[in-house]
């Protein structure tokens, strides 16, 4: 690939991982197979790969789903009263703890007792020209996402956009009530235990579908970014920055919770403390666009700093950066909520979110090779302006 440029490059790698290994579900064989390719693509580079084996949940639905569960068998066991209402007050307490760190991305016993699998962190230090003054750490996840129901349309999105909001005030409202009733030692209310009911029965199933779904091709989210990053790699390994050391990383089982980005911070923690991380996400078609806000109930910013080199560096290219707004998480959520600084860079179609998202028509001839193009350029310009700063 010494001869393509760095957009073509992209897409070539983009190509391999998405049509000769396939969907790669986290901590699945294809998922492995993708972090094998990764690295041997920088090697290829002269550079010294390093592999960091974890273990990590096969599933981001699951845990939520057993706590929505939990919470609905808390209602049921408290039915005859007595005793029993201080056991189901317990779990459906533990339940609704459970599932707001889950949504947190927080490590629990719960997720710990889950099925487990085995993934791997790979990335490649690029030293700079000179006398090292930054560092810049370019990531991207290699795992693609299943394919559940609620994605297959913006009319499921909303039913379970719905559903989300009124399963958290349910989960809420379940330990609210069976603390009422032993306090105040009211009879059931059986219309408001139905409507509870029926509300986390449906929400749990439309959690735990997700399951027994494909995984993604995952052309846009996230293979493109995985060829951008070796793309840059190339690039900056033959043309280092004057001050900046440069990390590439590809990460693993991003989908499920960013376990990957996880555990790379607890072996790196005091090496990457002052880095910068620029995270890469469905950057395949569409304008450019700066995620300044994530996550699923609590929410996380991008530092105010990287947002202006990031939309300094797009208007020097002739683009606007749209500010974005994500309803879920990705790896800067971790990132800056454990006080690292992070910005999630990608593209949005016409000013809309990508309509292949986690659905199986995520596939090769829905990117574009000019944003890829363009993409890199602002790359190129947010690690020049960093440097230059140094």
């Amino acid at each position: 690939m010494t001869n393509l440029n760095p957009a073509a490059e992209a897409l070539e790698h983009a190509r391999y991982l998405v049509e000769e290994i396939g969907p790669r579900g986290s901590a699945t064989p294809q998922e492995q197979a993708a972090h094998a390719y990764f690295s041997q693509q920088l090697e290829k580079l002269a550079l010294q790969v390093t592999s960091q084996d974890f273990s990590s949940p096969k599933s981001a639905w699951l845990p939520v789903g057993l706590c929505v569960l939990l919470s609905l068998f808390s209602l049921l066991i408290s039915l005859p009263g007595g005793a029993l209402l201080y056991v189901a007050l317990a779990l459906a307490c533990a339940a609704l703890y459970w599932a707001l760190r889950e949504v947190n991305l927080d490590d629990t016993l719960l997720n710990r007792l889950l099925s487990s699998g085995k993934s791997q962190n790979a990335w490649a230090i690029i030293p700079p020209a000179g006398e090292k003054h930054n560092t810049v750490i370019l990531l991207a996840h290699l795992d693609s996402h299943r394919t559940p129901l609620i994605m297959q349309s913006q009319f499921f999105s909303k039913i379970f956009a719905i559903f989300s909001l009124l399963g958290y005030v349910s989960l809420a409202a379940v330990p609210l009530y069976l603390a009422a009733r032993l306090i105040v030692g009211f009879a059931n209310n059986l219309p408001l235990l139905l409507a509870l009911a029926v509300v986390m029965a449906i929400l749990s199933a439309l959690i735990l579908q997700a399951d027994f779904t494909p995984y993604s091709p995952g052309a846009n989210d996230n293979a493109a970014s995985v060829g951008m990053a070796l793309a840059c790699a190339r690039q900056f390994a033959s043309q280092p920055l004057a001050h900046t050391e440069l990390w590439i990383l590809g990460s693993g089982c991003e989908e499920v919770g960013c376990y990957g980005i996880r555990r790379f911070l607890d072996r790196n923690r005091s090496a990457v403390r002052q880095a910068r991380f620029i995270d890469l996400e469905l950057i395949g078609r569409g304008e450019p666009s700066i995620v300044v806000r994530e996550g699923l109930l609590f929410k996380q910013g991008c530092p105010p700093d990287l947002r202006l080199i990031a939309e300094r560096a797009a208007e020097r290219i002739g683009r606007k950066a749209q500010p974005q707004e994500s309803p879920v998480y990705g790896e800067s959520y971790i990132l800056n909520k454990q006080g690292f600084a992070s910005i999630t860079l990608n593209a949005i179609p016409q000013g809309k979110p990508d309509a292949y998202w986690h659905t199986p028509r995520d596939t090769m001839d829905k990117l574009d090779p000019a944003t890829l193009e363009m993409i890199f350029a602002w790359i190129k310009e947010i690690f020049v302006e960093i440097d230059r700063r140094a």
